[in-house]
Parts: structure tokens; C-alpha cells; sequence
């Protein structure tokens, strides 16, 4: 993640080159500031740190999507996350994924990549053996699949192993792609966005 030294008026992240403006991450505040009471009693600074947060979840979409066109990835047949997936991700990463339908189709290419060994899932099992009511009563999927306690536990393996890798990586990517303005930094901690911090 590079930091320019000058401020700039007309950008205020880079990814790749490509600028994210004050006029787009003002646009985000509006929209997010409809949706939530909180916000209407907000301080200056709470603001300011909406913004930059609001500023890494745009330059983690544009990411997100860049990586998709490279893979010549589609939304289709890759729908929004599940509660127990969005709840396993960072806040910056669950709302660009939620921002991105294609970025969604990156994050399944992650998890097909997850998928834990049967001896993996049988210790689990066992350590959590007072679960097992909770495991056999999930039911069908929306899509029609039973989910047995072994598939259940396997698929909740699978996403934290898919969540770790894709903030990983996305924490290189970043790095190496977005120039940051001042105004964008967070103050004091060079290592900010912290992808699997959660709120």
C-alpha cells in the first residue's frame, strides 16, 4: 500500500492507477447513512473514519472485479453469501463482497480450492460433539441439497479456510495496487485496513 505525500482534491485512492473519488465515496455515505439511524447522530470524526473505511471497501471491490476480469469470472451461478459466510469475514471484506457480485465469483474460486479432508471434518466433529442437534437440523439448502452434520461442518471448515486465504491475499494485493492520499490513511497505523478485523 503506497501513501502520496500530496493531497489531492480530485482523488482519493488509486487502484491501479485508477482513481476513487470523493464524489464516489460520497455517494457510498449517503447511501449508507439512509440505511442506518446511527449515522444520523455521528461525530465529525466517526464521519472521517466512515470515509476511509468506506474508501477500502471501494478499492477492495475494484479489486476484487479487476481479478475477475483476469479470470473471466461471471456472477452467474455464484449467489450473495450466506449469513454463516459473511459473518466468518472481515467487515471491509464482507461489504465489497456484498458490492461485487463478480468479486463473489473470486471468493468461490477460493472455496472450491478449501475444501477440508474428511479427518479434518471428523475432528471437529468430535470436538463439538454437544453440536451434533445443531448439525442434523439444518435441514435443505435453498437449492435443494440436504445438509447432513458432515457436510454442514465441512462447509463451515471450507469457508474459514476460503475467508483466510482470499484476505491474505487480497492484504498483497493491496499492497502492491493502491496508492492511498493522505486523507485515506488511517492515522498511525501503517498496516490499516486490517481485512480480518471484526467490528
Amino acid at each position: 500500500m503506497q501513501t502520496d505525500t500530496h493531497t489531492s482534491s480530485s482523488w482519493l485512492a488509486r487502484v491501479d492507477g485508477q482513481p476513487i473519488t470523493a464524489e464516489e465515496v460520497d455517494e457510498l455515505l449517503v447511501e449508507v447513512g439512509g440505511r442506518s439511524r446511527p449515522f444520523e447522530t455521528a461525530t465529525p470524526s466517526q464521519v472521517r473514519l466512515l470515509r476511509r473505511w468506506l474508501i477500502h471497501v471501494l478499492a477492495t471491490v475494484q479489486i476484487l472485479e479487476s481479478e475477475a476480469d483476469v479470470h473471466g469470472l461471471s456472477y452467474c451461478g455464484h449467489p450473495a453469501l450466506d449469513l454463516p459466510d459473511a459473518l466468518s469475514c472481515g467487515s471491509i471484506l464482507a461489504a465489497a463482497l456484498r458490492r461485487a457480485p463478480r468479486g463473489r465469483a473470486v471468493f468461490h474460486v477460493f472455496l472450491e480450492r478449501s475444501q477440508p479432508t474428511a479427518s479434518q471434518v471428523s475432528a471437529v466433529q468430535e470436538q463439538n460433539s454437544a453440536l451434533h442437534g445443531w448439525w442434523g437440523s439444518l435441514g435443505s439448502r435453498s437449492d435443494g441439497r440436504v445438509v447432513t452434520p458432515e457436510t454442514a461442518i465441512a462447509m463451515l471448515i471450507a469457508v474459514n479456510i476460503a475467508v483466510e486465504s482470499l484476505t491474505d491475499w487480497l492484504a498483497g494485493e493491496f499492497d502492491r495496487r493502491v496508492e492511498l492520499s493522505p486523507e485515506a490513511a488511517h492515522p498511525g497505523d501503517p498496516s490499516y485496513p486490517e481485512f480480518t478485523h471484526h467490528h
